[in-house]
């Protein structure tokens, strides 16, 4: 075999690993979810786990706090299920939030739209259909 060809199944082997190593973290979340406070479960995944050490991630402080807070009683719900399980750790993650998307609110003045219009009267159907389009944010102050 090739020192390529090696390089590429020992680079499968890795998507490979990783990507079950990924499914499991998933599937361990989905179950320990229910286990823990209702207050942080939307904000809360699994990041890791291993040596007995489950580490969590929370998008918020308030998550993480209300884990901490329950975090012995947690220990115990989650050793019913996965025995292995002797440890929690919870970190914050904000870049787990997920920013709220804003609507295009701009607008062009009504001259602009009209001179657009006027040009894309005189352009070929692709150009004048999108002149058409950007004439209809003009804002409407009448």
């Amino acid at each position: 075999m090739t020192e390529a060809k090696k390089r590429a199944v020992s680079v499968m082997d890795s998507t490979s690993t990783l990507l079950r190593r990924a499914n499991a973290l998933n599937r361990l979340g989905n179950d320990i979810k229910p286990l823990m406070p209702r207050s942080a479960r939307s904000a809360t995944r699994v990041a890791n786990y291993g040596n007995g050490k489950l580490v969590l991630e929370t998008a918020t402080n308030k998550a993480r706090l209300d884990i901490v807070a329950d975090k012995v009683a947690l220990i115990k719900k989650i050793a019913k299920h996965i025995p292995k399980i002797t440890e929690i750790e919870v970190k914050v993650n904000p870049s787990m939030i997920t920013p709220p998307v804003k609507p295009n609110q701009r607008s062009i003045s009504e001259q602009t739209a009209d001179i657009l219009e006027c040009v894309s009267n005189m352009t070929p159907p692709g150009l004048s259909q999108a002149l058409r389009k950007l004439a209809s944010h003009k804002t409407s102050n009448s």
